[in-house]
């Protein structure tokens, strides 16, 4: 019998892979009340009566690849032991009900690209906690009751390759200056439903961050966004929706050069009524600007960055339809860049009880 060059290798592969999941004992991991799935070296471990990671779920501790042990109670709230299982790709710690991990658990993952803590009762993160997580990309802690972020938590030296950070609901009120620095991959923060008065200070070495969501946080007053944009200036999208953010001015968004490559900015639902004038100065790249469901009167057309602008959002102000203060509402040249949504024909303007016909302005 004569078999192909392509077909021998192929078929040695099939073996080959067909030995390895072989060698992958699920036995061990099954006997505690875990699901194991050996083609994938994935072992799972939910409402298993677990208080900590075992050490013998494996007898080859660098074979697992993905380990979730999830809605367990760690024993004391701590998670305390060095977690054995070197060659992990994704660890799910969630809603284990830990309070504190202590330093020196994850040293030993270098190939860890995924880390998953939400949803724990994680109170503070030490510094020093992710230290030698250099493969790690997305870190995920959101839902924890944290209060804040020191610095030093977040290092280039521990997490170089970190893309995504999601810290949304965890009743933070304040991030420590040089908290976030540093971290060149990053292109993701996702802060949604937290505490925080003031936008945390963003950079230096933040030179990949393309995505900010700060919305349904506690901002008010006059937004002071330059911490956060002049420290990332390749940031693309800057969501503030569902604070309390009450005026814009000429220092709002920083200098020209902060907000270079901001495409999209959302300031819907908050209680702004004033915009003054510079405000939109430095956004000269903004293609998409949400302004609904806040209390403006009056919106000076002329500050408006309609070189870029191709979709603005006003319905659901307070618009004063009175003089020639909004007439460019209803100018459909001042207007031919502008999309307002998909269903929204009109401006509202309740000072005057009527409404003002934008015509066809979908571009």
């Amino acid at each position: 019998m004569i078999i192909a060059a392509g077909s021998f290798v192929l078929i040695v592969l099939a073996l080959t892979r067909a030995s390895s999941d072989e060698l992958f004992d699920c036995s061990l991991a099954e006997a505690v009340g875990c699901v194991c799935v050996a083609k994938d070296r994935n072992i799972t471990c939910v409402s298993s009566g677990l208080s900590h990671v075992p050490v013998n779920l494996s007898a080859d501790p660098s074979a697992v690849h993905t380990l979730t042990i999830r809605h367990d109670r760690f024993s004391g709230d701590i998670l305390d032991s060095p977690i054995v299982y070197v060659g992990l790709t994704a660890l799910y710690l969630d809603s284990d009900s830990i309070r504190h991990i202590v330093l020196g658990v994850f040293v030993s993952l270098s190939s860890l690209r995924t880390l998953v803590l939400s949803n724990n009762r994680l109170r503070s993160l030490t510094a020093g906690v992710f230290d030698g997580l250099v493969s790690l990309t997305l870190l995920d802690v959101a839902d924890n009751p944290l209060y804040w972020l020191d610095a030093g938590v977040l290092t280039a030296d521990a997490v170089p390759a970190l893309t995504t950070l999601d810290v949304a609901r965890c009743r933070l009120n304040d991030v420590e200056v040089g908290a976030l620095t540093n971290l060149s991959r990053l292109r993701r923060i996702s802060a949604t439903g937290n505490r925080l008065v003031h936008l945390p200070p963003l950079g230096p070495g933040l030179t990949s961050l393309v995505v900010v969501d700060f919305s349904s946080n506690r901002l008010d007053g006059v937004l002071d966004g330059s911490p956060s944009l002049c420290g990332a200036p390749s940031l693309e999208q800057l969501l503030l929706s569902d604070n309390e953010i009450t005026r814009l001015n000429s220092k709002s968004f920083g200098a020209v050069d902060c907000a270079a490559k901001l495409k999209e900015l959302v300031l819907c639902n908050n209680r702004l009524v004033d915009v003054e004038t510079g405000a939109w100065t430095p956004l000269t790249t903004v293609e998409h600007l949400d302004l609904s469901f806040n209390e403006l009167t009056v919106l000076n057309a002329s500050d408006l960055p309609w070189d870029s602008l191709t979709r603005l959002l006003i319905h659901d102000n307070r618009w004063d339809c009175s003089g020639c203060r909004n007439s460019w509402l209803v100018d459909k040249a001042a207007v031919k860049r502008w999309n307002t949504g998909t269903d929204v024909r009109y401006v509202y303007c309740p000072l005057q009880s009527q409404s003002l016909s934008l015509g066809s302005v979908i571009k």
